[in-house]
C-alpha cells in the first residue's frame, strides 16, 4: 500500500501537484485531481492515475 501511494504521489509531483502523505489523503484527493481540467494532466496520465487509485482502494 505504501509503495502504491508513493508511486501516485511521485507521478503527481512530476506535474507540480502535491498531496500530503497518507493513504486516505491520496484516495480522497485523486478523484478531484482527475476531474480538474486546469491541471494540465494528459489523458493517458489521468487514466493511469485512476487505475492506480482504484488499486490502492482495493489494497486498503
Amino acid at each position: 500500500r505504501t509503495a502504491q501511494a508513493n508511486q501516485i504521489r511521485g507521478l503527481l509531483s512530476e506535474f507540480g501537484i502535491v498531496i500530503p502523505q497518507g493513504i486516505r489523503s491520496i484516495i480522497n484527493r485523486v478523484p478531484g485531481i482527475l476531474e480538474d481540467a486546469g491541471n494540465d494532466l494528459p489523458g493517458s496520465m489521468r487514466h493511469l492515475l485512476k487505475q492506480l487509485n482504484d488499486h490502492l482502494k482495493q489494497l486498503s
